[in-house]
């Protein structure tokens, strides 16, 4: 286990499977140093790409990837170009890759901001409330791999149904924040 040769390691457990959402709030609120890096435990990305990310954190207060070719089925192409159009649609966001786990923010986001997200809206709620808050981002591309361990749950018609259920509900608390998000835009 790596937090047992490296002492800056800590390993956050919950007793039960709690979702992404939670997972990675969890992460982020244990945080303690100044930007916070993460991305999934599936192997589909090449870390070294990291390099490039911290490279650009002098400019802006988020680096977020996106998938240059994405590595999976034609079904979750589609849903997740699906998910970004709404994204698009409803919030004014033009981000190429929302989902995309492989992202460097600043720790001091996850102060000021509530991650009420438990599932797939939370890349979309973080990057959201980082914009209402005037946080600067900049995009690049990382290959993405194909999976060879693990499936996939982020496409599954109870997490897509759940997700809508998280976009009405931030629509709804949000719509002022939102309304002025896209007039600065």
């Amino acid at each position: 286990m790596l937090a047992g040769r490296y002492p800056k390691v800590r390993v956050i457990h919950h007793k039960k499977n709690m979702g992404y959402g939670a997972t990675l709030k969890d992460g982020f609120l244990s945080a303690k140093l100044d930007y916070v890096f993460y991305s999934d435990g599936d192997n589909q990305f090449d870390l070294n790409e990291l390099k490039k990310f911290v490279a650009l954190i002098p400019y802006s207060d988020m680096v977020i990837g996106y998938r240059k070719k994405k590595q999976y089925s034609t079904y979750r192409k589609v849903t997740s170009l699906a998910y970004n159009f709404v994204l698009r649609f409803l919030f004014g966001i033009d981000y190429v890759d929302v989902d995309c786990a492989f992202k460097v923010i600043k720790t001091d986001l996850f102060r000021k901001i509530q991650i009420n997200s438990i599932d797939a809206f939370i890349d979309a709620e973080i990057l959201l409330k980082a914009g209402f808050l005037g946080y600067t981002t900049t995009e690049i591309g990382v290959k993405h791999l194909p999976r060879v361990d693990g499936i996939s749950t982020g496409a599954r018609p109870s997490v897509i149904f759940r997700t809508i259920r998280e976009i009405r509900e931030f629509r709804k608390e949000y719509k002022v924040e939102i309304r002025k998000m896209n007039n600065r835009n």
